[in-house]
């Protein structure tokens, strides 16, 4: 199975990426990374506030525009964007990228592990115990995979994807991913009805249905069944 990576970094990854990919090939490993989303960078002027400053809101729209529609099975983050007001950090990136991926594995990376270590920990108030039960609930949420050194992040993202057994939904999705982006049919009625309002009901839009967190890989089984069965009844009525 080919699996996908994200890179999500304020620096090009791409020399980075390209020797990632080679290295798990050697390991039987296919693995594809998608165009990164720089966060941070001096090209993506358009994720910043008035203020300079990293945009959580332009961001998640950002993210949203541009990979919603994308089967991702890896994403890989960078902790430190440089962000000057050093509010928007990997694991804030982390969160928006798991409230709209519930199935991809994360992993956080940095040069400087003790730096991740101390923003965690700033961020728990011993004066407020709610709020730092909070704060330990929703970095759970994230579920993150692993936070490792950058330097490391090759072979971590290969352990990772190597670790993994391909799933309903990975094989699934897989096979959307091949279609031709044409609408369905109008009697793709049982699952159009449960995600769309639209009229036309695409590929795409299923891809992101289940990344999201939906259970319609059962919903396409149970069409994809119901019309085999349909088949095989014509095809031996004949």
């Amino acid at each position: 199975m080919l699996y996908k990576c994200l890179i999500i970094d304020d620096n090009s990854m791409k020399d980075d990426s390209e020797s990632y990919a080679n290295d798990a090939k050697k390991k039987g490993i296919q693995l594809e990374f998608l165009e990164e989303f720089g966060i941070g960078r001096s090209d993506r002027d358009d994720l910043l506030d008035e203020n300079n400053n990293l945009d959580g809101k332009k961001i998640i729209e950002a993210f949203e525009s541009e990979y919603s529609n994308e089967r991702i099975d890896l994403f890989a983050i960078d902790f430190d964007f440089e962000d000057e007001a050093e509010k928007f950090t990997g694991l804030e990136a982390a969160r928006i990228v798991r409230s709209r991926n519930k199935r991809a594995q994360i992993i956080i990376y940095s040069a400087n592990l003790d730096k991740v270590a101390t923003k965690i920990m700033e961020d728990f108030d011993p004066e407020d115990t709610q709020s730092t039960l909070d704060r330990i609930k929703t970095l759970f949420s994230a579920k993150i995979t692993a936070i490792v050194k950058r330097e490391n992040l090759g072979s971590s993202i290969a352990t990772q994807i190597e670790k993994k057994t391909p799933s309903l939904d990975d094989l699934i999705l897989e096979g959307l991913e091949q279609l031709p982006k044409i609408p369905f049919k109008q009697d793709f009625i049982s699952i159009k009805d449960k995600i769309v309002a639209a009229e036309d009901l695409y590929p795409d839009d299923l891809i992101n249905e289940i990344q999201s967190g939906s259970n319609l890989s059962a919903e396409v089984m149970r069409e994809l069944i119901a019309r085999t069965l349909s088949f095989w009844i014509d095809y031996n009525a004949d």
